[in-house]
C-alpha cells in the first residue's frame, strides 16, 4: 500500500535503498585501474576480434573484461563499416566465468556482434579465473569466504556488484563504446532443477 501511494521515481528511490541495506558495500569509491591489456588477438572459431583487460577495482581486487567485437562476415562488414562510431555494449556476468559462458553461448555472443554490439565479458569476483570453486555446501571455500565478509558487515553479492559497476563504469570512459546504449546479461551454466526438488542444503 505504501509503495501504491508513492511515484515510480520514489518506488526505484526505495528499492534502492532496502538493497542498499541487504547487500552491504556495493558501490565502487574510486575508478577501477587497468593493470594489465593483453594485445589484441583473433578468435580462430568464431573470427571475433579479443581484448582482455585487468581491472583493480580495490587494492588486490582484479576483475577481467573480455571484449569480443566481430571483425568479418556479411553482417559484420556492416559493424566494420561502422567502426568509428560507438558500438553498444552487452556486459555479461556468470558464476561459470567468461570462458564458459563464451563456450556455451557463442551462437548468440556472435549473433550480437555482427549486429554492431561490444559483448564484455566480466569476471567479478569469486568467478571465471578468480573463481572459489564449485563447491556450495557448508565447508566449501565459497561458503568460507561468503561467511567472512558477512561477518564484516558486507556480502559476496554486493561486492560482486561493485565490481560490476567498476567495470561498467571503466567501459563508459571508453571512446569507441556508447555507455547510453547499454545491456546487462546474466547467466548460469548450471541446468534448471528437476521438479519438484527438495534441497538438502540451502542454495547459497
Amino acid at each position: 500500500k505504501q509503495l501504491l501511494a508513492q511515484s515510480p521515481e520514489q518506488r526505484r528511490e526505495a528499492a534502492r535503498r532496502t538493497w542498499s541495506e541487504l547487500l552491504g558495500r556495493s558501490a565502487p569509491t574510486s575508478p577501477a585501474q587497468v593493470v594489465r591489456q593483453d594485445p589484441d588477438s583473433t578468435d580462430a572459431t568464431s573470427g571475433l576480434n579479443i581484448r582482455r583487460t585487468v581491472l583493480e577495482v580495490e587494492p588486490k581486487i582484479p576483475v577481467v573484461v573480455v571484449e569480443l567485437t566481430s571483425r568479418g562476415g556479411a553482417e559484420g562488414k556492416d559493424a566494420a563499416n561502422r567502426s568509428a562510431e560507438k558500438r553498444p555494449i552487452v556486459v555479461a556476468v556468470s558464476q561459470g566465468g567468461s570462458t564458459l559462458f563464451a563456450k556455451q553461448r557463442a551462437a548468440e555472443i556472435r549473433q550480437l556482434c555482427d549486429q554492431g554490439f561490444a559483448v564484455c565479458l566480466v569476471d567479478v569476483r569469486g568467478t571465471g579465473e578468480t573463481s572459489l570453486g564449485d563447491d556450495r555446501g557448508r565447508g566449501g571455500r565459497a561458503t568460507s569466504v561468503s561467511s567472512s565478509h558477512l561477518m564484516l558487515d558486507e556480502t559476496l553479492l554486493g561486492l560482486r556488484l561493485l565490481d560490476l559497476r567498476s567495470a561498467l563504469t571503466w567501459l563508459g570512459t571508453r571512446p569507441d563504446l556508447d555507455a547510453k546504449r547499454v545491456i546487462v546479461w546474466g547467466d548460469s551454466p548450471s541446468a534448471p532443477l528437476d521438479t519438484p526438488t527438495m534441497p538438502i542444503v540451502p542454495h547459497l
